[in-house]
């Protein structure tokens, strides 16, 4: 089984961002991306091993998946 995560934005006003970029629908997370949401901003975690999230996390919330 692959287990996959997906950022879907519902009609947002001000758009959702993954690693930078407004995204245009469905995407699939991996365990580091930096989703932003108005103000806020969130580090995707995962149970299943992948890279180190970003240096900059230290001032993000962390979600886990």
């Amino acid at each position: 089984h692959d287990l996959v995560c997906m950022l879907h934005d519902t009609a947002s006003k001000n758009g959702t961002y993954l690693n930078g970029s407004k995204i245009n629908g469905p995407t699939q997370l991996r365990p580091g991306d930096e989703i932003r949401i108005c103000n806020k901003s969130y580090v995707f975690c995962s149970r299943i091993p992948g890279p180190p999230p970003p240096a900059n996390a230290a001032h993000t919330r962390t979600i886990a998946g």
